[in-house]
């Protein structure tokens, strides 16, 4: 037992049904950014450009949660925890494959892992308490082609933070943090809000917002069953209105939890937290319980509070099969002189504070929008009074710089690429600048990766089940390869949202698994003869792909000289 709290530390991320990611412990959860704060209930971030560079890491496709990664500069290489990827710290990673998902607008990108391109940290000991103890619980992992956007103007990477030493104790301007991650949500009274019911995802979350002076009835509507009830405000408890949410549907809220929060300082004390730990999901889709309608009786008032509190049902926070992301913001307030390596924050009930909860494992810890630590290990249920750990990066800088080099074996599978969606001929250019030695790669006329020339040993161009006008510029010290391939990239749509980009048999992901592991720092020309050996058996599979594509491009032919001549 460790000496904070005397609590046992568990792992963050999401056993799986199948293969573990980690211990079969306790669970936190699957949404991105802080995840379980003091007095409010993170809400889930709506996709956009500005987070999607902290993503979703899945054992199979299929998963509802997982775990937690961040992309790093150059759009090759994702951070996340060595425990996502390596329980037992045998330093072998526990999957075949590993699934990266970037959540965009409208859209998530999928590209998959084989597990020869991932370095765990070498200091690693497994997700035992003294594993987690002795830190360095962290992973990167090399994705099997450019990340979308890559490392042109669009990007969507952080920065690893390699300032001056981040301090613990009070708060303070130089360690006020924003963690993210894919976990679980919740408050310090109520904890992660998973759910016993494996059909279930997670738990909603809804709180009755009422002032400590209110009096007088008022009533709660369910909008699912149109059944209503009517409460008095006056000397109201938990315990009655855990019966009356349960009396709005007998057979379908099968477990309910209602806690009053009574924390000093807490801005909704004496509010209620109510949370749908499991419903029937025939009736409630995925564990989703529509907002509870909040009515005021004739007589209902707010009383001497009334003005300093919103009275009413606060906006819930539901699941979703694709999970979503949260973000909150803390600081590191212990540190435990056993565990040197590591942030750590006790939840208190303080505004200023959040940790982590089940899923958030391998998420950042951000410091200005820089990496400093990596979601790591919780204690408990998320509540007030436990704890939350993230590796310190700043004690492995020099293992990160060096498993992390940009170059390699370049890959562009344009399946991945949201630039190239609803073009029917894509354009790609690979260009090289003799005079300062840099290359870089550009799609429809946007660049998707930049490097120094000597750093690259081969680029492989993968297309994507449509025409590829392909154009070298120079002559790079590397070779070029163009990879025909049938794949469309479009997988799947799932609640409203299109699931592209690769899977574990696409022709990117085939190159990727023949080439070197992910800590191998290339040389030029390095293992060519295994590359030349996949790409011609992959030629060979595309055959009809190829003359398809030949007969596309005959009757675009007009048309595709005029566009080639508009982007380059």
């Amino acid at each position: 037992m460790l000496g904070i709290g005397r609590k046992p530390l568990r792992h963050c991320a999401k056993p799986q049904q199948s293969r573990s990611f980690g211990l079969s412990a306790e669970r936190l959860d699957d949404r991105v950014m802080p995840v379980v704060a003091a007095f409010s209930v993170p809400q889930a971030l709506p996709p956009s450009k500005n987070w999607a560079g902290v993503v979703a890491l899945k054992q199979n496709p299929n998963d509802a949660v997982g775990a937690t990664g961040t992309l790093l500069p150059g759009g090759q290489f994702i951070l996340t925890a060595a425990h996502v990827i390596d329980a037992n710290g045998d330093k072998t990673p526990d999957a075949d494959n590993y699934y990266v998902n970037f959540d965009l607008p409208g859209k998530r990108v999928q590209m998959v892992v084989p597990s020869n391109r991932i370095a765990i940290n070498p200091q690693w000991q497994g997700a035992t308490e003294g594993g987690f103890k002795n830190g360095h619980d962290l992973a990167v992992m090399k994705l099997s082609g450019i990340a979308p956007w890559g490392s042109g103007p669009g990007r969507l990477s952080f920065e690893i933070y390699d300032g001056p030493a981040i301090p613990s104790g009070a708060p303070m301007p130089t360690n006020r943090m924003n963690i993210v991650g894919y976990g679980y949500v919740g408050d310090g009274y109520i904890g992660q809000n998973s759910s016993p019911n494996p059909n279930q995802i997670s738990s909603t979350v809804q709180t009755l917002m009422l002032p400590p002076t209110a009096t007088g009835a008022f009533s709660l509507r369910n909008p699912t069953t149109k059944t209503s009830i009517r409460l008095n405000a006056n000397g109201l408890t938990a315990d009655v209105v855990q019966k009356a949410i349960v009396g709005l549907d007998p057979t379908g809220f099968q477990d309910v939890q209602v806690v009053q929060r009574l924390q000093k300082g807490d801005p909704s004390f004496g509010s209620f937290d109510i949370v749908f730990r499991q419903v029937d999901t025939s009736r409630y889709q995925h564990g989703n319980v529509p907002a509870l309608q909040f009515s005021r009786q004739s007589g209902f008032r707010t009383g001497s509070q009334g003005s300093q509190y919103r009275t009413g049902m606060a906006r819930p926070a539901f699941p979703t099969v694709l999970g979503s992301k949260q973000n909150a913001s803390t600081y590191f307030n212990v540190s435990p002189p056993d565990m040197p390596s590591s942030f750590v924050t006790q939840l208190a009930a303080s505004p200023q504070l959040a940790i982590l909860g089940e899923a958030d494992s391998g998420g950042p810890a951000m410091y200005k929008k820089q990496i400093a630590g990596v979601a790591s290990f919780y204690t408990g249920n998320s509540q007030f009074g436990d704890y939350s750990g993230w590796s310190d990066l700043a004690a492995d800088m020099t293992w990160l710089k060096n498993v992390t080099q940009p170059g390699g074996h370049v890959i562009l599978d344009l399946s991945t690429q949201p630039v190239t969606i609803g073009n029917s001929v894509d354009y790609v250019t690979v260009a090289f600048n003799s005079t300062n030695g840099n290359m870089q790669i550009l799609v429809h006329g946007r660049q998707i990766y930049k490097a120094a020339a000597s750093t690259v040993s081969s680029v492989q161009i993968v297309s994507r089940g449509v025409p590829t006008q392909f154009r070298l510029v120079g002559s790079p010290p590397f070779t070029v390869n163009n990879v025909p391939s049938s794949q469309p990239g479009f997988i799947q749509r799932v609640e409203n949202v299109n699931i592209i980009g690769q899977t574990a048999t696409s022709p990117a992901v085939v190159i990727a698994r023949s080439l070197p592991g992910a800590s191998h720092v290339p040389s030029a020309q390095s293992n060519e003869s295994s590359v030349s050996k996949v790409m011609g058996s992959i030629s060979n599979m595309a055959n009809s792909a190829v003359k398809s594509a030949k007969n596309s491009l005959n009757s675009l032919a007009g048309k595709a000289k005029k566009q080639w001549q508009r982007w380059f």
